[in-house]
């Protein structure tokens, strides 16, 4: 079964492109990010820094790209043989997983976040429990938008090429 709004398009015949997706039924052209080896590397920057125990903050996954970001994340933790339990993922609203995080893993020194929007959401919470960033806690995101740059302190957030995939997006409709 497909999505709804997908089967009407096609029934109507209207040409489309699914943007930040890398995959849908058959016939219907997408343009995206590669979300699990993403999420890979950058839990990987996070090993490589020292960190050991590193959550997953946010998201639903209802949506692909959080379970994409999701397996990236897991995989790169088995890669070093750290068996992440199940506390160390939070999944939902920013400050709610972000609570979680605070009551049931206080051993937690790095997160990735699903996105920028669940980051900013966070880091109140995190600041109200004690865990200052990046002192005590570090934490990384995804899509690099103004509200990460701009946020107290400023977090690292991985850069989503929005002017190409809006290129290729017209290009595959052209």
């Amino acid at each position: 079964q497909g999505e709804p709004v997908l089967d009407r398009i096609g029934e109507l015949g209207i040409p489309c492109v699914l943007v930040a997706r890398d995959g849908c039924e058959p016939g219907i052209s997408t343009v995206g990010c590669a979300e699990h080896p993403a999420a890979r590397d950058v839990t990987n920057h996070l090993l490589a820094l020292g960190h050991r125990a590193i959550a997953f903050l946010g998201g639903d996954l209802a949506y692909r790209y959080t379970g994409e970001r999701l397996a990236g994340y897991q995989a790169a933790l088995a890669a070093q043989a750290i068996a992440a339990p199940e506390r160390w993922i939070a999944l939902g609203d920013g400050a709610a997983a972000a609570q979680r995080l605070v009551s049931e893993s206080p051993d937690i020194t790095a997160v990735v976040c699903v996105n920028d929007a669940h980051a900013v959401a966070a880091l109140p919470v995190f600041a109200e429990a004690g865990w200052p960033v990046p002192e005590r806690l570090s934490i990384v995101s995804f899509d690099d938008t103004d509200e990460v740059r701009h946020s107290k302190p400023a977090l690292t957030s991985i850069s989503y090429p929005r002017y190409q995939v809006g290129l290729w997006s017209v290009r595959v409709l052209a």
